[in-house]
């Protein structure tokens, strides 16, 4: 964005904006990945055998580190119901504004980009944030072939937020004839000027309503009581409430796993740890994709269906615990 021209104010607070994102998965991997590791180093240091011969039971070494994660898995809760859904409102606040005060950055290389009756493809963009290579095609409503634009070099601005101006240098303009639309008439040009009027959706998206995403918990609830009749709206929402509180008990489920695990790997390598982090990971992400499938087709109940991944790795917490208890 920087090389497009955005205010690095701009840059700063949608960096800021994306960080509350990325907390929900951070925290339950870093659970893992540091109660494996912990437990591991433990291990084979011997220090799980000398408290074992001490006659210490391992459950009251084990329990602040549950009571920590069902903590934080507590707190995520809240974070996931209130904050992050404002900060992703927030994030696409600040974006949209950004596309209504520079709509041209979201003219990419390489790729054809859709405004009103336009389709604008540029093959590169230079340091002076210049386009080469402009091709822009214009569709009527009609059955008529589109007017085609092309030119060596053009570049872009806004005109006080209503239109957007490409000023394109050295190129030509291909219509069809008045006479024939199957002939088609050039028309070379060293510079024209093309203003394409922006929509009422490019330049009023913040003031569009919340997507679920963007919805609180209690805004979540309160939605799905009004439109209890429409099952699907219904369901997807019920899904969202629910992925939320899920996820952030994966704190407590990936100390559950990662302790014992940590204990029975006795390796001091952290590759091997690393690895066995990984597929707990995989295995509950997976899991996760699975329940919101079935969530979203309505097979299971959105508050089975996203508790499904957290299940699953219970279950082999359970399963490596009882293993441990037998060594």
């Amino acid at each position: 964005m920087f090389a497009k021209g955005v205010n690095p104010v701009s840059v700063g607070k949608l960096f800021m904006l994306l960080i509350p994102t990325l907390v929900p998965l951070t925290f339950p991997m870093s659970f893992l990945v540091g109660s494996l590791l912990t437990f591991a180093r433990m291990a084979e240091d011997n220090e799980i055998t000398a408290i074992r011969a001490s006659g210490i039971k391992l459950t009251g070494l084990i329990l602040p580190f549950i009571i920590l994660s069902l903590f934080f898995s507590s707190s995520l809760v809240w974070y996931n119901q209130n904050i992050l859904p404002t900060a992703q409102r927030y994030f696409r606040i600040l974006y949209q504004n950004i596309l209504a005060e520079k709509p041209y950055i979201r003219i990419e290389e390489g790729t054809y980009l859709t405004l009103n009756q336009y389709k604008i493809y540029v093959e590169s963009r230079d340091a002076q944030n210049f386009f080469h290579q402009v091709l822009i095609y214009k569709f009527n409503d009609t059955f008529s072939p589109p007017v085609r634009i092309s030119a060596m070099k053009g570049r872009c601005y806004t005109n006080f937020q209503e239109s957007l101006v490409f000023e394109l240098f050295d190129g030509k303009i291909s219509q069809p004839s008045k006479h024939a639309l199957t002939q088609v008439v050039d028309t070379k040009f060293e510079r024209y000027v093309l203003v394409i009027t922006l929509s009422q959706d490019i330049k009023e998206y913040n003031n569009a309503s919340r997507t679920i995403r963007e919805m609180t918990g209690k805004e979540l609830k309160l939605e799905i009581s009004k439109i209890k009749d429409n099952f699907s709206a219904t369901a997807r929402m019920a899904v969202e409430y629910n992925l939320r509180n899920g996820i952030a008990f994966a704190c407590l489920m990936f100390t559950l796993t990662g302790i014992p695990l940590g204990i029975q790997i006795r390796q001091r390598n952290r590759a091997i740890g690393f690895a066995a982090s990984i597929i707990v990971i995989a295995i509950y992400y997976l899991a996760l994709i699975f329940g919101i499938t079935l969530g979203d087709r309505s097979i299971l109940p959105a508050s089975i269906a996203m508790w499904l991944p957290n299940i699953i790795v219970g279950i082999i917490g359970i399963f490596l615990y009882y293993r441990m208890s037998k060594i």
